[in-house]
């Protein structure tokens, strides 16, 4: 924080707040300035990190013969991973390594770093990691295999920008250098391909086609965790900086570990030691950056309870343990209710995050529902004074709650649960029939575990075709198949439904993921919770109606009262059978989506609260905005998010209601943008005014008057109108036509 914007944030407030937020500030820099004195002296990793070794192993191994066919993909996958060739946030695939030349962000393109030699021995890490943790950094790379050639993790692989890993991170800075983005290496930091090389390890000691020695998994998963732990000291480079990034590593590194083990599989002691202080260095980063705020708390900080929970529940049962334990299973089930509405939504409105989040809800709820009941009672009693917390830490002991009729004891009472359950049912109504999510709000391809990865499979001559950052791709990369995550595929959201309920419409959804079925119903303890709702019942969210067949007619003629001027009329000719058969409406209004779906139709509109109480740090300008998919075909779709900070007009651009199905003004926005990347103006007034078998009728404020959209639903036809009665021309978007989206970083060249 800069003295400008510091001095900026005091004039807000009364001069006692202003006096005390000074202060706060003032004690805040010289705590900083002595950690970073005492990091400069003395090693940063755990002093016992050499020596201790006892790590438990949650996470299990499956019965691969239940998804035979995932194996076909995974192996093309994992044989990517050994030549640590990575895709991520629309890099394409590419093989990282260090002194590697990058191909640029929009023309930004920075020069490689000089390539390095490493050395069994670790002298290359001389000048590379701060002297303080040298010698240590050097005894863990000793025990890497002599013939591995480490990773970047300080690496923009695709702009090709590099920060330092001598670099003290809270120092490090992003959003500065055009076309850089720090988002890339956290990506690949997160780890979240090692899960799959475990998996894969299964599958090869099965003898599944296409897979090499399963020993070659084992050795590539202790090989990268030790190449990061020995060039990545803790507190120092850039992943470090962000406490979300940290929890997600640790929960990615610990499942991978614990379906090694259950699968029969064995580390060398030293590897054990190495890793287990590690984990310890990732809890206690975690528990001393928790990203808290008593207004706005969102995935992020989440992410840090989760990845605390995960540390905590697989290292040795100690007193800071079981008090990281019991924290994080508190707090765990105060968010569900911070950060998921009444109907299951999610508050950050955007339907990308809902699913980073729900799955942070799930997997962490997975692990504390498994917990053999003498540890969860031993967890009601802790001693707080473990906790360094800026808030009052949780009491003990802690409330335990019951499973149903004669069910098991557990930490998470049934409000929370049905939250979640909600949350799955959310997921499903935003999923349109081809499978894919609508893209409401900030699409940054986020995610927790991705044990069960959706990908098509694309001819490399189709990619410059298919993607436009593509267009120049080196034809000549030898890949008979491109593997492209479809990271608009939520559906793993219903298996995991299915594991906690075992609601056949989740099973439906889900399809053949039944991989993630098993993991989560076996990490749950083989779960099987009561539905808030009766079998037969539907869910909450079709009981929802606004407004009456008085009131649609009322409106309409309203509207065909003004002068053509103040409207603006779109149709959607849809010739053929029916398109009203069978007509299902859903209402999320918490969240602020409306959705109708017959066999022919699927229509959902956007009208709700700007996300993250006001904040809007992931909301677009999209309210009234309306996706149509016709017989299959989009014809109105959400642009997506294309990038964050590296290029902000770019962010700007899929952020504006110009680039939106949503009714506008002629050189308008309905707030600013601005140059605060993650912040839109704060709620206006919005109004459902009709939602029912007729269609839809909403309006909101952001111009000052009242516009007005209604969307009427015909048995050939869609027509799409909006009005209002101000000043300024009307028009209706998206006004500027911008690449699809389908994912941080990607762009698909529209047909």
């Amino acid at each position: 924080m800069n003295w400008n914007h510091l001095l900026r944030e005091l004039f807000r407030h009364p001069p006692h707040i202003a006096l005390q937020k000074g202060i706060k500030w003032i004690r805040r820099g010289m705590a900083r300035a002595a950690k970073r004195k005492r990091d400069r002296l003395y090693p940063t990793f755990s002093q016992d990190l050499l020596e201790t070794g006892a790590l438990g192993a949650r996470f299990p191994a499956v019965d691969v013969e239940s998804d035979p066919g995932y194996g076909n993909l995974l192996a093309k996958l994992c044989r990517r991973y050994l030549d640590h060739r990575f895709d991520l946030l629309g890099s394409g695939w590419v093989q990282v390594h260090p002194g590697m030349r990058c191909r640029g962000v929009e023309g930004h393109v920075y020069p490689p770093v000089t390539s390095v030699r490493p050395d069994p021995g670790g002298a290359w890490l001389t000048g590379r990691i701060n002297p303080a943790n040298l010698e240590i950094s050097q005894k863990i790379w000793k025990r890497l295999d002599g013939s591995y050639v480490p990773l970047d993790w300080q690496l923009d692989f695709k702009s090709g920008y590099r920060w330092s890993e001598q670099t003290w991170s809270p120092e490090i800075r992003y959003g500065t250098h055009p076309g850089a983005d720090i988002k890339v290496p956290w990506e690949l930091a997160r780890g979240q391909h090692l899960p799959q090389l475990a998996l894969a390890c299964l599958y090869a000691r099965r003898n599944h086609p296409g897979f090499v020695p399963p020993e070659v998994y084992l050795r590539e998963y202790r090989n990268q965790v030790l190449d990061f732990i020995a060039t990545n000291p803790p507190r120092y480079g850039v992943n470090w900086v962000c406490a979300m990034d940290v929890g997600i590593r640790v929960a990615n590194w610990l499942a991978a570990y614990g379906i090694f083990i259950n699968g029969g599989e064995t580390f060398d002691t030293e590897f054990t030691k190495i890793l287990t202080g590690s984990i310890q260095d990732h809890a206690r980063h975690i528990a001393q950056n928790l990203e808290w705020d008593p207004v706005l708390r969102s995935n992020h900080y989440l992410a840090n309870i989760s990845g605390l929970l995960f540390a905590a529940a697989h290292l040795s049962n100690t007193a800071e343990t079981r008090a990281w334990l019991a924290f994080s299973v508190t707090e765990l089930v105060k968010e569900m209710d911070s950060q998921f509405l009444p109907d299951g939504g999610n508050f950050e409105a955007s339907t990308s995050y809902h699913r980073l989040s729900l799955e942070m809800m799930l997997y962490s709820a997975a692990l504390v529902l498994g917990l053999p009941e003498e540890e969860t009672a031993s967890l009601r009693h802790f001693d707080p004074h473990f906790l360094r917390l800026p808030f009052p830490a949780p009491e003990s002991p802690l409330p335990v709650h019951s499973l149903g009729e004669g069910g098991r004891q557990t930490l998470l009472p049934g409000a929370f649960l049905e939250r979640m359950e909600k949350a799955i049912e959310f997921t499903q109504a935003a999923t349109g029939p081809g499978g894919q999510i609508v893209q409401i709000g900030d699409n940054d391809s986020g995610r927790f575990l991705k044990l069960n990865q959706q990908v098509m499979m694309i001819s490399p001559r189709e990619i410059a075709k298919r993607f436009t950052h593509l267009e120049n791709w080196d034809k000549t990369i030898g890949d008979p198949e491109w593997l492209d995550e479809d990271v608009l595929d939520h559906r793993h959201l219903g298996a995991a439904g299915w594991a906690f309920w075992r609601r056949e419409d989740f099973r439906k959804f889900a399809g053949s993921r039944t991989l993630e079925m098993e993991i989560l119903s076996r990490l749950a303890g083989n779960p099987s919770l009561p539905s808030y709702k009766k079998s037969d019942a539907p869910p909450h969210s079709r009981t929802h109606r606004t407004g009456s067949e008085a009131d649609w007619q009322d409106w309409n003629a309203r509207l065909n009262g003004l002068p053509p001027s103040k409207k603006h009329r779109t149709e959607f000719p849809a010739p053929g059978d029916d398109l009203l058969t069978p007509l299902t409406l859903e209402a999320f209004p918490d969240f602020g989506l409306y959705v109708f779906r017959s066999d022919r139709l699927y229509l959902t509109v956007r009208l709700g609260p700007t996300g993250q109480k006001g904040y809007g740090g992931h909301a677009h300008h999209d309210q009234l905005s309306v996706e149509i998919v016709l017989d299959g075909v989009p014809l109105a779709e959400d642009p997506g998010t294309y990038l964050y900070t590296p290029l902000p007009d770019r962010r700007n651009e899929y952020r504006s209601v110009r680039a939106h199905f949503a009714p506008q003004l002629e050189g308008q926005e309905p707030g600013s943008l601005g140059n605060l990347l993650f912040y839109l103006q704060s709620n206006v007034r919005h109004r459902v005014l009709y939602f029912g078998e007729r269609g839809f009728i909403g309006s909101h404020e952001a111009y000052g008057a009242p516009i007005y959209r209604m969307v009427e639903l015909a048995p050939n036809r869609v027509e799409v109108t909006d009005f209002w009665e101000g000043t300024g021309v009307l028009q209706s978007g998206p006004t500027t036509q911008l690449p699809f989206s389908p994912g941080y970083g990607k762009q698909r060249a529209r047909p």
